[in-house]
């Protein structure tokens, strides 16, 4: 995680680390070079291990077209996992009222509560999965 301003990066940004096996051991260096399709296989591949997605919304978020919605409502589930909350958020698209429900972190509910967006994956036969707030 960065901890001082740079040109490039802010406090707080992630930053790609590689690590090769060597003889001597591992040797870890920052990979400058990365696609953004790669980094959000990584995330989805991610959370589908930690439980936070299944394999349907898998599917979705990584075939579909990401979309930020307008919230109307968001409801807690009462569920959690991995220190996230499960969430419904309810919103309005272009074929009527839809839904998604999916694990937040706590944060990114109390964002969505209040900028009233939220991110989301569409597939081509209007399918959603919710995705993460800060991807």
């Amino acid at each position: 995680m960065v901890t001082s301003r740079s040109e490039r990066a802010t406090p707080g940004s992630l930053i790609p680390i590689g690590v090769r096996s060597t003889s001597d051991g591992d040797e870890w260096s920052v990979v400058e070079d990365v696609k953004p399709a790669h980094v959000r296989r990584l995330i989805l591949s991610h959370r589908l291990a930690e439980g936070l997605i299944d394999d349907s919304a898998h599917a979705v978020a990584s075939t579909g077209r990401h979309e930020t919605v307008a919230v109307r409502q968001l409801t807690p589930t009462g569920r959690m996992r991995a220190g996230h909350i499960e969430v419904t958020i309810h919103f309005d698209a272009s074929h009527g009222r839809r839904q998604m429900t999916g694990f937040l972190r706590p944060h990114e509910v109390a964002a969505v509560r209040l900028g009233g967006t939220a991110s989301g994956y569409v597939d081509d036969e209007g399918r959603w999965a919710l995705g993460p707030t800060w991807y």
